[in-house]
């Protein structure tokens, strides 16, 4: 269902509710606090709507010149039952897209990736640790998917230290020995350049070039990126929630899209990943 959260000035949560046990009015809360109504999707906090801010008076009412919500006469924030309508709408929406989405991947046509070529098995045997037998496994069942002319929608799942960039790093391979483009799609700039560094690092002798766009980057390292991108130079593009922008960011020929930390996307982002790839391969990881 839909939480319905009150933030203080310092964005803490004071009050939470999912929609269906949220109470019709809200009271004792500090005077002089400017307070923040954030509907939320639980248990993403994707943002649903516009806050509502409003602020307590000395008199342990509502200021209403500082409120753009409802009020009761003795100054009580109340609870529309059309914002929870709303909430819930919205939620009913988002399901219905996201299973004509998945609807559309089932029947539609994908990319058979070639198989393993000497160069994919030079750079595996190039890994300078053994696998695990999990990473085998899973190497070899997502290599199989690539391989199918459906588009692959495969969830891996793991501890820290499973080793799921690894295997990440050879689907990438693999798709890039396709000659398609890899989005490698991570929740957080530190993340970008961890991967920036983990990736480079493996393909150091091998030939894919790699590009991030992150906040780090210059309005002129941006650009060069995003034309290197549309003409096919730039091989595996990693970066945040802004990779997901289709009228900036262009692939020549994109083929696989790999999710980092799956869990972390709100509801609408996912809808969007889908969006961006109804016909290209998906390999999401996740730690739960």
């Amino acid at each position: 269902g839909a939480e319905i959260q009150i933030l203080d000035e310092n964005g803490t949560v004071v009050r939470n509710w999912i929609s269906e046990t949220v109470p019709q009015e809200i009271k004792d809360l500090k005077a002089g606090v400017k307070y923040t109504l954030h509907e939320n999707l639980a248990p993403t906090g994707y943002d649903l709507a516009a806050d509502t801010v409003f602020v307590i008076g000395e008199d342990g009412k509502i200021d209403k010149e500082q409120t753009t919500t409802t009020i009761n006469e003795d100054g009580i924030l109340l609870i529309e039952d059309s914002l929870l309508e709303k909430a819930k709408a919205s939620v009913e929406n988002i399901a219905k897209d996201l299973i004509n989405l998945y609807a559309e991947r089932k029947n539609g046509k994908g990319f058979a990736f070639a198989p393993d070529t000497p160069w994919q098995k030079e750079f595996e045997d190039a890994f300078p640790y053994e696998e695990t037998p999990d990473q085998l496994k899973a190497i070899a069942e997502i290599k199989a998917d690539m391989e199918k002319p459906v588009p692959m929608d495969r969830l891996l799942c793991g501890d820290v230290g499973f080793g799921k960039t690894e295997v990440a790093i050879r689907a990438a391979f693999k798709a890039v020995m396709s000659n398609k483009q890899v989005a490698v799609l991570v929740p957080t700039t530190v993340l970008v350049q961890q991967h920036y560094q983990t990736f480079s690092n493996r393909f150091n002798d091998f030939g894919p070039k790699i590009g991030i766009i992150c906040r780090f980057n210059s309005p002129k390292e941006q650009k060069k990126v995003l034309e290197d991108l549309a003409t096919g130079q730039i091989d595996i593009l990693i970066g945040t929630h802004a990779i997901l922008n289709e009228k900036k960011v262009k692939f020549k020929d994109l083929g696989l899209l790999i999710v980092d930390e799956e869990q972390r996307f709100g509801v609408k982002q996912k809808e969007k990943i889908k969006r961006i790839s109804k016909n290209i391969d998906v390999l999401s990881l996740s730690a739960t």
